[in-house]
């Protein structure tokens, strides 16, 4: 094995829970410089030195809540952006002006 992953996520009372996949090995950190040296240490304590994976990935996962409503003002675009269909309509047949 070269590699082991884990999946890093915030914990509910502060500080960092990872997880591996594919191995039954779980930690926790209050930072991350201590959880890499955790895991470091977790990994070197499960394998054995022929079979210990030479790297480590992180798979560093948050939740994040929004609201579902749209306010006005995020709905609200450039008028370049979204031209309305009268003027749409009034440049159809036009030649592209050109710039000399």
């Amino acid at each position: 094995m070269t590699d082991i992953h884990f999946v890093v996520e915030d914990a509910p009372e502060g500080g960092y829970l990872a997880r591996t996949m594919g191995a039954d090995i779980f930690t926790e950190a209050d930072d991350l410089n201590a959880l890499h040296a955790q895991l470091r240490d977790a990994v070197r304590c499960h394998f054995d030195p022929m079979g210990r994976p030479s790297l480590i990935h992180l798979h560093i996962t948050r939740e994040e809540v929004i609201s579902a409503r749209r306010s006005r003002a995020t709905c609200r675009r450039p008028r370049s952006y979204r031209p309305s269909a009268r003027s749409v309509k009034s440049r159809i047949g036009r030649p592209l002006a050109t710039s000399d």
